[in-house]
């Protein structure tokens, strides 16, 4: 088990990890009674926590719930939101890769419809 941290903000603990608000850390036993840490940032980008609580993820319910051309303007009104308010937010970078998150599920959408024709 992980022995709970002090130093980080709101931890959740498990038996063989921990979740933060930014990392999960895992720990795996070794022999001789040696623990091996590892620390991985959460993909707020490609697989962010708050839309994946269910059995399936926010974008593929959204995408079930409309004709084709209107989940394409989703991605594309998402897509410029991002652009453009990526310089007034705490992180531009994130704000970026998920503009390019969204245009790439257009293309890959656009491309679906070109290979249904």
């Amino acid at each position: 088990m992980i022995p709970k941290d002090d130093r980080l903000d709101n931890p959740t603990t498990y038996d063989d990890y921990i979740v933060t608000d930014d990392y999960i850390i895992t720990s795996k036993d070794l022999p001789g009674g040696n623990i091996e840490m590892s620390i991985t940032p959460k993909d707020m980008v490609n697989n962010p926590d708050h839309y994946n609580q269910s059995s399936i993820e926010c974008i593929d319910a959204i995408e079930a719930s409309m004709p084709t051309v209107e989940f394409q303007g989703y991605l594309k009104g998402n897509a410029l939101k991002y652009k453009w308010r990526y310089r007034y937010k705490g992180s531009p970078i994130e704000d970026l890769k998920k503009s390019q998150w969204y245009t790439a599920k257009l293309i890959k959408s656009l491309e679906d419809d070109l290979d249904d024709q």
